[in-house]
């Protein structure tokens, strides 16, 4: 047993210094958002304080040093502000800054502070007691504190990271809508390994919660908080090769000039601007159905003839420059007179490109994934998911389909 806890002791302290590495990175890294950065670096902060409190109670140095653990108490609820900055930042095109009411976001954490910080001026006794399984005795403002630190506590930080990982999921959940709206290729900027960042959060919790209120015997309840501590040295190395590799999604360009002459419609809506309806949306366009009807006519022939689908990094605000009109009008066309987000739309041309050349002859030579990066897509999972959304099979299927009609 020995050998076991000496193992994962090393591990959690391995882990805690990759934590500080990556604090360090995000921080003096000036290559992409910033301000993202930060925010990463304040929860991978959080972590390395987590597993290097998990050294404490593995090596029962947290016995011999209470203060540290008392030190370390109020990081539980750090987690979900840093992680909903975090997505915020990412998924939000213009930067938050953190001012007036944003500052409420760490009241329960400077309220926590503020308590649990006022031990430490205590005997160490007295901090022990907080940390014991029964109640002490000694007065009624220690047995406050300890019903409080082992059982207000430990529920209100549990709602209180779910709430912030629920408002997590939504940024994140608008975020793929909108850039469907802007973007043709979104492989890189979905954020799906930030799903996956918030799904691990939410699975070391839950075990967590099932540790905390567990029946059972001290020897499961240990191997669980070991779990526990391994989770977050996977998700910390995660968080270092991901974060630091993530793009950055929206970036200051300069606007196509509205040939109509409409300057009011050429700031993009950010997803907090966002109404709640199509209708809602567009109640103040100065395009009338004949305008919009005689513009499709024209982005249909410049995609025809122009093909600007096949430029794999594809965005609204080229289509538009390149059409000469705004990219709210653009957008608006494709929404309703097209009924579909950009991304489709101009996936569509890709498909049918992609169909045009795989039942070609003279294009039986070539595989299916270079056919697919020539028609515009940028990865075969990308254009493997278009296709099969569109034709309910998949790029192989069709073209043996095609052949069969040929020879038959």
């Amino acid at each position: 047993m020995a050998q076991s806890l000496s193992w994962f002791s090393v591990l959690f302290v391995l882990g805690a210094g990759q934590g500080a590495f990556l604090v360090i990175s995000l921080l003096t890294n000036k290559v992409g958002d910033l301000a993202a950065n930060r925010y990463l670096a304040c929860l991978a902060l959080v972590f390395t304080i987590a597993l290097f409190d998990y050294f404490l109670d593995l090596t029962q140095l947290n016995q011999q040093y209470v203060q540290l653990t008392v030190l370390f108490w109020p990081k539980e609820f750090f987690y979900g502000v840093f992680i909903y900055f975090y997505t915020r930042e990412l998924t939000q095109p213009k930067h938050v800054i953190l001012r007036g009411r944003q500052w409420l976001h760490f009241l329960p954490a400077f309220l926590h502070v503020v308590v649990t910080w006022s031990i430490l001026v205590t005997s160490t006794n007295f901090q022990n007691s907080m940390f014991s399984i029964t109640p002490p005795q000694e007065n009624i403002y220690s047995l406050s504190l300890w019903l409080f630190f082992n059982n207000v506590e430990t529920l209100l930080s549990i709602a209180h990271l779910f709430i912030y990982l629920a408002l997590s999921f939504r940024l994140l959940h608008q975020h793929r809508e909108n850039i469907k709206q802007t973007f043709s290729s979104i492989d890189k900027i979905n954020l799906h390994w930030l799903s996956g960042l918030l799904i691990g959060v939410l699975c070391i919790y839950f075990i967590w919660v099932i540790s905390v209120f567990w029946p059972g015997s001290a020897w499961v309840n240990e191997w669980l908080d070991k779990f526990i501590g391994i989770s977050m040295v996977i998700l910390v190395y995660a968080m270092a090769y991901f974060g630091l590799h993530q793009p950055q999604i929206f970036k200051t360009t300069e606007k196509p000039i509205d040939k109509q002459a409409h300057p009011e419609n050429l700031t993009p809506s950010t997803p907090e601007q966002e109404p709640s309806s199509p209708s809602e949306k567009y109640k103040n366009s100065p395009l009338t159905n004949e305008l919009s009807l005689a513009i499709v006519s024209e982005i249909k022939h410049h995609m025809a003839t122009k093909k600007p689908y096949l430029d794999s990094q594809l965005s609204l605000l080229q289509l538009a420059d390149s059409l000469g009109i705004s990219i709210h009008n653009l957008s608006q066309i494709i929404n309703e007179q097209l009924q579909q987000n950009f991304f489709d739309f101009i996936n569509s041309y890709r498909i049918e490109e992609a169909k045009r050349r795989l039942a070609s002859t003279d294009d039986q030579k070539y595989n299916i994934l270079t056919i697919a990066m020539e028609a515009g897509f940028n990865s075969r999972s990308s254009f493997y998911n278009a296709f099969k959304k569109n034709m309910t099979m998949t790029p192989m299927q069709y073209r043996k389909s095609v052949q069969r009609k040929i020879q038959g």
